[in-house]
């Protein structure tokens, strides 16, 4: 009886996250489609979730140089913080969003993050970290990426992000003075 009623829990828990799915891209459909005066009128939650999806979908089809400046500004700001906030500024460089690390500093000062701009900027400075050629952040296996992170302090620089409120909770006037470029 254990047994059916995992696979009975696992099949309920596949079916939600399916639907989840289903609902974000839905969403992500309507944001596509949705004009700026549309945008203007959603709640900053929604407008925030709305500024990612345009934002990533332009971005997959066209890369970043189909990202408007306040595209990219936003959704560098999102990158840094979803990475750092799962795995470390080490995790930031060796996935595939370091494609936003030479545009963290100005995002940040741009969003009002002047300390996080700061931190990072001071971060990549005294380490002498090329965020235009992140190469060496290149790992194949997990002991490539202990091995970075003990090559640098992250875990300091971790630390002090930590310390700062989370970007979604102050986009909004970003968001709202850049409405017809997002």
């Amino acid at each position: 009886m254990g047994l059916f009623k995992k696979f009975i829990e696992s099949f309920t828990a596949a079916k939600r996250a399916k639907a989840a799915m289903n609902e974000y891209m839905q969403n992500v459909k309507k944001y596509q489609a949705m004009p700026a005066a549309e945008l203007a009128e959603l709640s900053d939650e929604e407008l925030y979730e709305a500024v990612i999806a345009r934002a990533d979908a332009a971005m997959r089809i066209n890369g970043l140089n189909a990202l408007t400046e306040a595209q990219l500004t936003i959704l560098t700001a999102d990158q840094l913080f979803i990475e750092v906030n799962n795995g470390g500024l080490c995790q930031f460089f060796v996935n595939s969003s370091r494609a936003f690390a030479p545009y963290v500093a100005e995002s940040m000062e741009k969003l009002g993050k002047l300390e996080i701009a700061a931190l990072y900027r001071n971060f990549i400075e005294e380490n002498k970290i090329n965020v235009h050629d992140l190469s060496e952040f290149d790992i194949e296996k997990a002991d490539d990426f202990a091995d970075k992170e003990d090559h640098y302090p992250f875990d300091d620089f971790d630390n002090e992000f930590y310390t700062f409120s989370d970007i979604r909770d102050e986009a909004a006037p970003y968001l709202r003075e850049h409405i017809g470029e997002l």
